[in-house]
Formats: C-alpha cells, structure tokens, sequence
C-alpha cells in the first residue's frame, strides 16, 4: 500500500470511531448527530445490499468501498492535508446563477455541473423520510447524483423544507483550518 494510502486509511478510520462515538454519546434529542446516525444506517443498507448480504437492523461505521465512494468531494481537501497533492489548478467543475426577482417576488437559481462524459450518468433522485415535518421540514430532498452514491456531488439539492441548495466547487485553502480540525468533520451532503 503506498504512503498516502496509508495515511488516508488512518484517518479515516479515526475519523470513523470519532463519527461512532460522538453518535452513541448524544441524546437522542440532537439532531445532528441523530442524523449522522441515520446516515450510515442508509450507507450500511446500500453496503449490505451490495454485498448481497442479508439485510439486519445494524449500523456499521466501516471503511467500506460505498464509504469510500461517497468521499469523491472531500478527497481534494483530504489528499492536500495528507501530502499528496500540492494546491490544484483546477478551477472546480461547478457554476451557479442567482437571481432575486424585482421586488423579491421570487428567486431564480440554475446550476451546471462541468466534467467529462465519463460522468454523464447521473440519475434524478428524490428521498422522502418519514420524519416528522414540525421536527424535520426538508424531509424530502431531490438532487441529481450518480449510483451507488448517497448525495450529489453535482451539489444541488432542492428540500421540501423551501430550501435550494447550490455549492460551488471549492477546496479549503487554509491547512492550519484542517489541522485543527480534521478529527471533527463529518460531511453528509
């Protein structure tokens, strides 16, 4: 295994624990964390259903092939803090449009997502949780992603809750912010 993979593996298995521990050590009244939780109930549910295994009411925080796919964004930040790679050029493969209506009657938003056809298979998904509306208003989400893929990492996202959501491709300049925290991050989108 090289250097870099190595250390990639290290951290993300700290990581993992930390995730795991934080989970089994807040009430279940934060909802933050409770919904961590449910997310690796659905990442193990889609590693389960993969594998071919029998489906069981277990949550796994394992270091699995579908966890690592779900990584594709945070590997730029990750290979950087880890010494892999030096700043890139790359610009990003993301532009987004807003525009507020005259007198703000409406907004209007559109997102492009650019990158090779090799990622041309995208597929539209809607997620409708059976979460209580008061608790959780976006309880249903929609965003273009790819199989085997829990979020979009095209980063668009429309939520029931009234939400739109657009992220622009962009890496965190700041080493010094990672090192500080890099046991702490958890990304769900």
């Amino acid at each position: 295994m090289c250097h870099y993979c190595e250390r990639l593996y290290k951290y993300l298995t700290k990581n993992l624990e930390w995730m795991r521990s934080e989970v089994l050590s807040k009430p279940p009244t934060d909802l933050f964390w409770r919904h961590v939780n449910l997310t690796f109930a659905q990442l193990t549910g889609l590693r389960d259903s993969y594998m071919r295994e029998n489906l069981t009411p277990r949550i796994a925080f394992e270091l699995s092939p579908i966890y690592m796919m779900q990584l594709h964004g945070d590997l730029f930040d990750l290979e950087k803090y880890l010494n892999k790679t030096s700043d890139s050029t790359d610009g990003g493969r993301c532009s987004a449009l807003v525009k507020i209506a005259p007198g703000n009657k409406d907004l209007f938003f559109s997102h492009v997502t650019m990158s090779s056809f090799s990622w041309m298979i995208r597929l539209l998904k809607l997620y409708k949780f059976g979460f209580d509306p008061k608790e959780v208003p976006g309880h249903t989400v929609t965003f273009s992603g790819y199989p085997g893929q829990l979020a979009s990492t095209d980063d668009f996202y429309l939520t029931s809750g009234g939400l739109a959501c657009l992220f622009l491709s962009s890496s965190i300049p700041c080493l010094q912010f990672l090192e500080k925290n890099a046991q702490k991050f958890v990304d769900l989108v």
